[in-house]
């Protein structure tokens, strides 16, 4: 499996478990594909990843990578958006040329944190 697919099953993997962890006791969590009954909301979470060039980043001459995402809940009955967050992280400058990972972990929990859930 390529290195980014793996990168992408693990931030998923970690943007549910945050998810799950601000929800769970407050709400009552189903899986998207149930039944949605009045007042279900719908989470999405996207994520955009510029992953630059660490090489560049390292020489110091650009290679600028970004994170960019997005928490979206939505009345699962009419469509209506009910809260939206977004978190917006760079990744310019680092030892090495920086660390994608742990700006990809960052942004995911800041995203969970400003969005109040």
């Amino acid at each position: 499996m390529p290195k980014a697919e793996a990168w992408n099953d693990e931030f998923t993997a970690l943007a549910e478990q945050l998810l799950r962890g601000r929800l769970q006791g407050r709400y009552a969590l189903q899986d998207a594909s149930a039944a949605a009954k009045p007042g279900t909301l719908v989470v999405n979470i996207h994520v955009f990843i510029h992953y630059g060039n660490r090489g560049l980043r390292y020489a110091g001459v650009g290679g600028t990578g970004g994170v960019d995402s997005t928490l979206t809940a939505v009345d699962a009955a009419s469509g209506e958006v009910q809260l939206r967050a977004h978190s917006l992280s760079d990744l310019t400058m680092g030892l090495f040329g920086g660390d994608m990972k742990s700006t990809i972990r960052d942004n995911l929990r800041k995203l969970m944190s400003d969005s109040g859930l």
